[in-house]
């Protein structure tokens, strides 16, 4: 969540997925938006998606009841580390 809020982006994925070797290379169990443009702060978009964490694992685990093959992410988008050092981003998150 961290870099999706410095890169002031409107929502926040949470995904829940299964483990593998490759990092976000497990298959996706379930995947869902969390619309986080009310928050004015990282606190409150924290809060935001906590909300719905149960309500998603809920939804994963019937996933995992009903299917047998979920879908590979076929690309990441991850932010740089470098990113979380930058002054108008460091200032953004506090």
């Amino acid at each position: 969540m961290f870099f999706e809020w410095i890169n002031n982006e409107p929502e926040f994925c949470y995904t829940i997925q299964r483990i593998n070797n490759e990092l976000d290379g497990g298959e996706v169990i379930h995947q869902e938006f969390v619309d986080v443009t009310s928050a004015r702060t990282f606190r409150e978009a924290r809060r935001l998606v906590r909300e719905v964490r149960y309500k998603l694992y809920l939804k994963a685990f019937e996933n995992i009841q009903k299917q047998n093959n979920f879908p590979i992410p076929k690309d990441s988008k991850l932010s740089k580390m470098e990113d979380a050092d930058k002054f108008l981003n460091v200032m953004r998150f506090i």
